[in-house]
């Protein structure tokens, strides 16, 4: 019986070298709809930005750090306009932006009570104004 050959670097396939890196599974749904069809994947993904670009090359990393920023700015002015901001106000947060750091949606009780109130009817509106009157709440 013959004993099998050590490889050497150049010798081994692209596919064995990534062994070295750690599988991330990855779940992928068909849509939204909790019957939707799912998979379950394995990948390897580097765990280091230095590790990435060895493995993909510096160019591709950019790219998919420009891409994946774009689509947070866009996120981020989305909801806003949907909150009826200004571009003025957009503007304002997008200059602050930073990937990776949640934007502070923390709305004080006088914001919460009013975005509430304004859903109301004037008799439901009228009653809660009288419970608050004679201290019920």
């Amino acid at each position: 019986m013959a004993k099998a050959k050590a490889k050497t670097k150049k010798e081994t396939s692209k596919k064995e070298e990534t062994r070295s890196i750690p599988m991330a599974e990855i779940i992928v749904s068909a849509g939204r709809d909790k019957d939707a069809r799912k998979v379950s994947l394995n990948y390897p993904i580097p765990e280091t930005v230095e590790a990435c670009m060895a493995e993909f090359g510096e160019e591709a990393v950019y790219n998919v750090f420009l891409s994946r920023l774009k689509v947070g700015i866009q996120d981020c002015a989305r909801k806003m306009l949907k909150e009826g901001k200004t571009d003025a106000e957009i503007q304002v947060v997008v200059d602050a932006y930073r990937p990776g750091v949640r934007r502070s949606t923390a709305a004080t009780p006088l914001d919460k009570a009013t975005k509430l109130l304004g859903g109301m009817s004037e008799e439901d509106r009228a009653a809660l104004i009288e419970k608050i009157q004679n201290g019920e709440l």
